[in-house]
């Protein structure tokens, strides 16, 4: 017990020095301070003191008088500095206390930021955003077929550069900082390119900074065009460190599934920083483990060195889209700097999107005869390559090749599967058919397209991996049918999980079945093995919205209730289901009763009815449909309404090669195949209205006389002098633009058509593709 006690004793004693010393401190310290300001006090006073007993003892009583103020005025100040310097200690001690804390805090703050920065959170966050996007996913198909890695099968996408303005909204005939009389030959030869071949996204990232209309774009296409798998291959790409290779800025991208957090934002509303570290990053692979500094996105957004992509606006509920809207209005306002960019189908971008008017819109290209060779010759490399154990060795690159060359010389025989491939989904599709069906040839049109793909998900796989089917498949087909049809009618694209239960109930008891089946078990087969339709954010949804409207096609068909669709020809939900009906019947009745409607949607409807359906229609009804799609043309040349007919002659031509007007443009593919027929029917209105002054017939010779030659090289000095000659630049040699066309019957001769021909006909024909139109006025005989 006597050593505790011992160092006890040691203890107290060492704490009773510890205390002496520190009053012996404090005492010290208080009697330097008050000596210190003693002597600032009482200095004045010691010096005019000792003068004056000077003079007194020297009897100078003048002076010493004079000198007695003096001292006095010393008094005075010594009483005065005494509260002023006892007040600055008290400031200047708390003042000292702050700034040391400060320090501190500054000090803590430099350490967090040290340690943050040798953490490398940015790369471990483009780690666990690159592994979201690394493998090539066809959204609403997932073929049996191995899944390739995006990098192994994408090609990348052209889009339509249609939206490049100048800053007061005017359509550029160039690119913005591009004039061709500046030009020598060989930029001339890229930009001629450029238009031809479309605007690469790394093109617009890269010039972001010079041109702002670049850093918020909105990416229009239909289903299946490739919106999600370009901003995927746009994350991966820079989630592997080679958007350098494109001389694209360093960013960092986020990728935003709408469909995934649209009940999260419409409900909860949160910033974008907080969406993104709070929702979208604890939802990536390992993204729940990465640690981030404070503020982490709310700085990056700021300083705008983050891409954020977000996917689908479409694809949001409309009952919430006017929510969405305005949170990624807000978003935009309060991070201004970030780069930004919108995928959406057009309809939905047009009828709800509140930001379309910050936001320079492009469309997605369709697959190029090239692009398409690409893609298939890519894709079945990889899928003989997985076959035989990754090898990727001469043998297997030649039946690769073969493979590859069979089903593009298929799709050439075949101009509506040929048609059908401009499409990236579609064209995935009609790859996994032929090379589950080898020795089978492919189907001619979209209707039996998706016929083969239900025979195959619905019977033929599930029968070859032995898996025992619940329904027939005419059976299981009619399930389908029926929920999509009900759907439809409901302007439904998704389905709560209790409301898809009641209908699968509804369903199986109007079946004749010979062993029961539970609607659980069923679902669980649609869902899983069929994979037509699946589960996501808490509701069911067919896996592809064109699924969905041929499934609700076949069954009014089946049921023979195409007066369904008549009531509803009128709407452009119904479109698609309208377009796939007509080609699984005869389709001169429902062609009659949309040209009966004699709508400008409506006759545009009844065309691509006829262009895309299997059977043929009577000749009376073709002309009828003709006229009718140029009735207002005719019209406004005949009134004299200049500006209409230039604009109506754009809308029917982009209608008749399957485009929408306002976003789309014509390039040079649809040119060199745009029909006769039609261009002849144009030609002729406009010189039979304006007394053969205005056509394109006149333009072309008008290039003829200035020395043009269809189909030669790009002349700037010869593009010039046509664009001098019908005054398309004015006397100071300049382009006049759509404010200054002369939209009157005495414009100059070949003034008009203007719109169709030179702002818009891809952009291009300002720069060197009147080739392209003359030559096809030439071969059309114009």
């Amino acid at each position: 017990m006597s050593e505790p006690k011992s160092n006890a004793n040691e203890s107290q004693s060492e704490e009773k020095k510890a205390i002496a010393l520190d009053v012996h401190q404090n005492i010290a310290r208080k009697f330097l301070q008050g000596t210190a300001q003693t002597l600032i006090r009482w200095m004045p006073m010691g010096g005019s003191g000792w003068v004056l007993l000077s003079f007194a003892k020297e009897q100078e009583w003048l002076m010493a008088l004079l000198m007695f103020p003096v001292m006095i005025t010393s008094v005075v100040w010594a009483a005065y500095t005494k509260s002023v310097l006892e007040r600055l200690a008290e400031i200047y001690q708390e003042r000292g206390r702050r700034d040391v804390d400060a320090l501190m805090t500054l000090q803590e703050r430099l350490d967090r930021a040290i340690k943050w920065q040798f953490a490398g959170t940015e790369d471990k966050y483009l780690r666990c955003q690159g592994n979201e996007c690394r493998n090539y996913r066809t959204e609403g198909y997932n073929p049996e077929s191995f899944i390739p890695q995006l990098r192994d099968v994408f090609v990348p996408l052209e889009l339509s550069d249609g939206f490049i303005r100048s800053e007061k909204g005017r359509r550029l005939p160039l690119h913005p900082g591009f004039q061709g009389e500046k030009m020598g030959e060989k930029e001339l030869k890229r930009l001629e390119k450029m238009q031809e071949e479309g605007v690469s996204i790394w093109y617009l990232l890269a010039n972001a900074k010079k041109i702002p209309a670049y850093c918020r774009l909105a990416v229009l296409a239909w289903g299946g065009y490739g919106k999600t798998t370009l901003l995927r291959n746009i994350t991966y790409t820079y989630s592997c460190h080679k958007h350098r290779a494109y001389n694209a800025p360093k960013l960092l991208p986020v990728l935003i599934y709408l469909r995934k957090w649209q009940k999260a934002i419409a409900r909860d509303k949160p910033n974008l920083s907080s969406l993104v570290e709070a929702y979208h990053i604890p939802n990536l692979p390992q993204g729940k483990d990465l640690k981030l500094p404070p503020n982490w996105a709310k700085n990056l957004l700021k300083r705008g060195k983050m891409l954020v992509m977000i996917d689908g606006f479409d694809e949001v509920r409309s009952e919430w889209r006017k929510a969405i809207s305005e949170w990624i209005e807000e978003q935009l306002r309060e991070y201004p700097q970030m780069f930004f960019i919108l995928t959406s189908r057009p309809t939905a971008y047009d009828e709800s999107c509140a930001v379309k008017g910050q936001l320079s819109s492009l469309f997605v290209k369709p697959f190029s005869e090239e692009q398409r060779a690409r893609f298939v010759e890519k894709w079945y490399l990889y899928q003989e390559r997985c076959r035989r154990g990754d090898r990727n060795t001469p043998d297997v690159q030649h039946i690769a090749r073969e493979n590859a060359a069979d089903l593009l010389a298929q799709i050439d025989k075949r101009q509506q599967v040929a048609d059908l491939t401009k499409n990236p989904l579609l064209l995935t599709m009609i790859a996994n058919l032929h090379r589950s069906y080898p020795n089978k040839e492919l189907p001619k049109y979209r209707t039996e397209l998706y016929y083969d793909i239900c025979k195959l998900q619905l019977r033929d796989r599930p029968r070859s991996k032995r898996i025992e089917i619940l329904l027939p498949f005419e059976q299981f087909r009619r399930v389908l049918q029926g929920i999509a049809l009900g759907m439809r009618k409901q302007n439904q694209t998704r389905i709560s999980l209790a409301d898809l239960e009641g209908r699968l109930q509804d369903r199986l008891s109007f079946l004749d079945l010979e062993n029961p089946v539970t609607v659980k078990d069923l679902l669980v087969q649609i869902e899983q093995v069929s994979e037509l339709m699946v589960w996501r954010d808490e509701d069911y949804e067919f896996a592809h919205l064109s699924f969905q409207n041929y499934f609700a096609a076949m069954e009014v068909k089946d049921t023979d209730n195409e007066a369904l669709l008549l009531h509803h020809l009128a709407e452009s939900g119904w479109r698609e289901t309208i377009q796939l009906y007509t080609s699984l019947v005869k389709p001169s009745p429902m062609i009659r009763a949309l040209c009966d409607l004699n709508t400008p949607e409506a006759i545009d409807l009844a065309y691509v009815c006829w262009q895309e359906s299997s059977r043929k229609i009577e000749s009376e009804l073709k002309e009828e449909i003709q006229r009718l799609r140029y009735q207002w043309l005719e019209e406004y040349l005949q009134n004299g309404e200049w500006k209409k007919a230039d604009e109506e002659t754009y809308r029917v031509m982009l209608q008749t090669v399957g485009k929408k007007m306002g976003k789309q443009y014509l390039s040079v593919s649809d040119i060199h195949n745009f029909p006769c027929e039609d261009l002849r029917i144009i030609n002729q209105l406009w010189l039979d209205y304006s007394n053969n002054r205005f056509g394109f017939s006149v333009q072309k010779n008008i290039w003829l006389s200035v020395g043009g030659r269809p189909g030669e090289e790009y002349n700037y000095e010869l593009y010039e002098k046509y664009a001098q000659k019908v005054k398309w630049y004015d006397e100071k040699g300049d382009y006049v633009g759509s404010e200054k066309i002369i939209f009157r019957g005495d414009a100059p001769e070949g003034h008009l058509p203007f719109d169709a021909v030179c702002m818009r006909w891809s952009l291009g024909l300002s720069m060197g593709e009147y080739k392209v139109l003359f030559s096809r006025a030439e071969t059309c005989n114009l």
